[in-house]
């Protein structure tokens, strides 16, 4: 058997719009090659970008934790589970290594705003 990390994923998107209202139809038909590669784009960016934290949580779990920490709109349950993932992921991974505390970079935070006098 494999492990885990030599598993390839593949994905597809099939979209399927029915229209009963002419002049719609025929607006959709006119803009569906501009709309498909809309969509195809935003597919291809959102796998990449999936891909990309998956790698990032092998090599370096510990700034997708700390990135887990920072996502103040995410429900507290979910950014640990998150964080979980990432400890796991690490674990299993053969590229995975500790990397030091003084080598990986802060996540870019907002400036705390200035004390008022």
């Amino acid at each position: 058997m494999l492990p885990f990390w030599s598993f390839s994923v593949t994905s597809r998107l099939d979209v399927f719009l029915s229209i009963d209202h002419l002049p719609a139809e025929l607006l959709s038909k006119a803009v569906h090659p501009l709309l498909g590669k809309v969509a195809d784009m935003n597919f291809l960016q959102s796998v990449a970008f999936v891909g990309s934290l998956s790698r990032t949580a092998e090599l370096k779990h510990q700034s997708v934790q700390r990135l887990a920490a920072h996502l103040n709109n995410v429900e507290p349950a979910l950014r640990g589970r998150l964080a979980e993932l990432a400890a796991e992921i690490a674990r299993e991974s053969p590229d995975a290594k500790e990397v030091p505390a003084a080598e990986v970079p802060e996540v870019a935070r907002r400036p705390e705003p200035a004390a008022a006098n």
